[in-house]
């Protein structure tokens, strides 16, 4: 889950991403800074998101928050565990438990971890989040563009 520390970082989120195979949901202040030529962006969560990016969080067993402050626990799965990484250690565990945090900003922090990383294989999360968020959010606005 993306928000407006993210600014800077899209190469690194795409990255990261693709390699754990994992869909990106984004919050209001992430939008501009993840929504585009992203292939794992799913949509937006909170009060104005989309359902893809609700069900996506909803449906996660390890949710990573990157440079947000997303205040609204009824979006947070109460199951999965939660990476937090932020450049403000004050906002680290402000609005939902944290099972591990970093403090950093996401752009230096995602390419010091990269290496790290184990690229995944299995797509199947991602697969159904990207597959639902093909889904149209206003079916009569998707007619007006056919």
């Amino acid at each position: 889950m993306c928000g407006s520390g993210c600014a800077g970082a899209h190469k690194e989120l795409v990255e990261f991403a693709g390699k754990i195979k994992a869909p990106i949901v984004h919050a209001l202040r992430g939008k501009e800074h993840v929504e585009y030529d992203n292939p794992y962006d799913v949509g937006m969560t909170g009060l104005i998101g989309f359902s893809s990016g609700f069900h996506t969080m909803m449906n996660a067993d390890t949710l990573v928050l990157l440079g947000t402050q997303f205040p609204y626990r009824v979006f947070y799965p109460t199951d999965a565990k939660i990476i937090q990484i932020d450049i403000n250690p004050a906002s680290i565990g402000a609005h939902s438990k944290v099972d591990m945090a970093l403090v950093g900003d996401i752009k230096s922090t995602l390419r010091a971890l990269l290496p790290l990383v184990e690229e995944k294989t299995e797509r199947k999360f991602l697969d159904k989040a990207l597959e639902d968020r093909e889904i149209p959010r206003r079916p009569q606005r998707a007619g007006r563009f056919s």
